[in-house]
């Protein structure tokens, strides 16, 4: 047989089917096994294509398939497969959905390292990670704040044990109970009565201020002016407000206004305070907002 009459027996089909219905028959330990399997060997067709071991075509292919299942599965392939699934960096899952599924696991008594590698391998627009400060577990939180201090960036309703950077909604008492991680705090919202001096817990804070060594701002709120600036806590003669609470509250409060200015913390009116999630959350991929 020349080379044309072996191709040929190989391209056609039914002669192929025969040929291996022939060599099966022969059995293993023919000669004619034994050569076929001397010339595969020879040539190398047994062994899979260079490309299936690339690592950057395997991390341009993987990049759109789903990361969770690339890292079960596809991850433990072959070492060259396990290298591209680590480096790639993958359209899905959303990081939200990575990041219940890592609570869900630490509520098991888990600890999801897939999932933890994963997230570190998202491609992903900017964007807000909504939570329920109130519901997260001791494991979990404290994952959080080992791995992801950084992207801690919002609390909408006042005070939670992880490193917040901006808080809404809370009060001086609050603020200074339950702000566990106060060297993280860089602007707040905090809410007062102009009726009452609140002697007691403005004084707590002010003793702590050193520990709110990273404040830069606050913005002031209260049911009479809503959303405060730094000149309603100076009266003036347009000031509408007569009766003795507010004499009090405009003895008082510019001395306090000054104090904080002092330590290099600004009064922010409202769009200065709110500007400040677009400005913190930058240079960052993703962040958390915590509620309750």
């Amino acid at each position: 047989m020349n080379m044309q009459d072996v191709l040929f027996v190989l391209e056609n089909e039914e002669k192929r089917k025969n040929f291996i219905l022939r060599l099966k028959q022969a059995g293993e330990i023919s000669e004619e096994f034994q050569a076929i399997q001397n010339a595969m060997s020879s040539l190398g067709v047994n062994k899979p294509p260079r490309e299936v071991n690339q690592t950057t075509i395997l991390r341009h292919t993987f990049q759109y398939c789903d990361g969770m299942e690339a890292f079960q599965n596809f991850r433990l392939v072959s070492k060259f497969w396990k290298i591209a699934v680590e480096t790639t960096k993958f359209y899905a899952p959303s990081v939200d959905a990575i990041l219940v599924h890592i609570a869900k696991k630490f509520d098991q008594g888990e600890y999801p390292i897939i999932s933890h590698k994963l997230l570190q391998n998202l491609k992903t627009d900017p964007c807000e990670i909504w939570f329920c400060g109130g519901l997260l577990s001791d494991n979990f939180r404290n994952y959080v704040i080992s791995n992801y201090a950084e992207q801690c960036l919002v609390s909408t309703d006042g005070p939670i044990p992880l490193p917040i950077k901006i808080i809404h909604d809370t009060n001086f008492k609050d603020l200074v109970l339950y702000c566990e991680f106060k060297c993280s705090l860089k602007y707040v919202d905090i809410n007062i009565d102009m009726t009452e001096p609140d002697e007691a817990n403005w004084n707590n804070f002010k003793n702590n201020i050193s520990d709110f060594s990273k404040l830069k701002g606050i913005h002031f709120w209260c049911e009479w002016f809503h959303a405060m600036e730094e000149s309603d806590f100076y009266k003036s003669e347009t000031t509408e407000y007569e009766e003795l609470e507010f004499e009090i509250f405009y003895n008082i409060w510019p001395n306090r206004i000054q104090f904080l200015k002092s330590h290099g913390i600004q009064i922010l009116n409202r769009k200065e305070f709110d500007s400040k999630t677009a400005e913190l959350s930058k240079n960052l991929k993703w962040a958390f907002h915590f509620r309750y």
